[in-house]
């Protein structure tokens, strides 16, 4: 068991992410959820940010952004491309 649920449960983890985004006062489109397996499904689905990260091709199929070499400061780069177009 995880410090913030089950691992492998889905809905567990959309439910956390529902819970999560409530206490700090925000709706889960502004949450950035990050999965790889069809598990992840629910909770990728209810974020505003949907991220694949080293995922099984339907994950990356629904996500909004797959990261499929490198860690996760693909993600920060990604906020600081967007950031650059921004001010374009």
């Amino acid at each position: 068991r995880q410090a913030w649920g089950d691992r492998g449960d889905g809905e567990e983890e959309r439910r956390k992410l529902r819970e999560v985004c409530a206490a700090v006062g925000v709706g889960p489109a502004r949450a950035i959820a990050v999965g790889d397996g069809a598990n992840d499904l629910p909770m990728l689905r209810t974020a505003g940010l949907s991220v694949a990260y080293h995922a099984k091709p339907a994950v990356r199929r629904e996500a909004k952004v797959a990261i499929d070499q490198g860690g996760l400061d693909q993600l920060l780069r990604l906020f600081s491309a967007g950031k650059a177009q921004a001010r374009g």
